[in-house]
């Protein structure tokens, strides 16, 4: 039963977007942007 439940909660996650942000994976410019000067503005 619990191994058929995680079987379906895997299948409607690998066909959703996950529109959290703590669960999305930033692109290699945003992670760039992050490191800058403009992250370091933007978190105050």
């Amino acid at each position: 039963m619990v191994l058929e439940l995680l079987e379906q909660h895997h299948k409607w996650f690998s066909e959703s977007i996950p529109l959290i942000a703590s669960e999305n994976v930033p692109s290699p410019a945003v992670r760039e942007a992050i490191v800058s000067d403009f992250g370091n503005r933007y978190a105050e």
